[in-house]
């Protein structure tokens, strides 16, 4: 995100708005702003889409990407996501998914893409690190399924969500969105809500 606190100030002013205005309408302090602004430190992810939408701006414009770059690295990302989950090895991919998410934070599947490697490689973490591997994969499937406008993508980030609860053993939380599960899947939903049930006695 080089640059980007040039291109916050400028859209701030050409927006008419003061560090603090900018501040009030973000949810953060004036001084997260200025230090955006100085370049000290580069806003959040999840700052990026409401930074855009207040500015007046898409996201890419944000992020200072240029048309035939954006469509360029976008096809390389799609690319990638789609054949993501036949690979073993995901550390690759865990930051190819992070950095989709940063460039193109509105492309839903991006955030489902790193959820589900999150989900993955959880398993390979210390066991005091793996809890944090999986609230993260949780919250990145959150934001696909709640956000995203494919029934794929969003059906794909409701799995991930249940196993991540179920192989955390958070039942409840398994079993309530296990209650969303489409009828008519390539797993019934029925047998989803059976799968928590199970996780129970185990």
């Amino acid at each position: 995100m080089k640059n980007i606190g040039k291109r916050i100030k400028d859209l701030r002013k050409k927006n008419d708005l003061t560090q603090e205005k900018l501040a009030d309408l973000l949810g953060v302090t004036y001084k997260s702003v200025s230090k955006w602004e100085c370049g000290l430190t580069s806003p959040d992810l999840a700052m990026i889409v409401p930074l855009a939408r207040v500015l007046h701006v898409s996201a890419d414009e944000l992020l200072g990407m240029k048309p035939t770059e954006q469509d360029e690295r976008k096809a390389y990302f799609d690319a990638e996501y789609d054949e993501f989950w036949k690979k073993e090895d995901h550390k690759m991919d865990y930051l190819l998914a992070k950095q989709a998410v940063k460039e193109y934070p509105e492309e839903y599947k991006y955030w489902h893409w790193l959820g589900t490697v999150e989900y993955y490689l959880s398993f390979d973490q210390k066991p005091e690190e793996f809890m944090e591997w999986i609230d993260n994969s949780i919250k990145h499937n959150l934001i696909a399924y709640e956000n995203g406008d494919s029934k794929d993508c969003k059906d794909c980030a409701l799995w991930d969500i249940i196993c991540a609860y179920r192989y955390s053993n958070r039942m409840e939380e398994a079993k309530k969105y296990a209650e969303c599960y489409p009828e008519n899947y390539s797993v019934s939903r029925e047998e989803v809500l059976l799968s928590c049930l199970q996780g129970d006695e185990e």
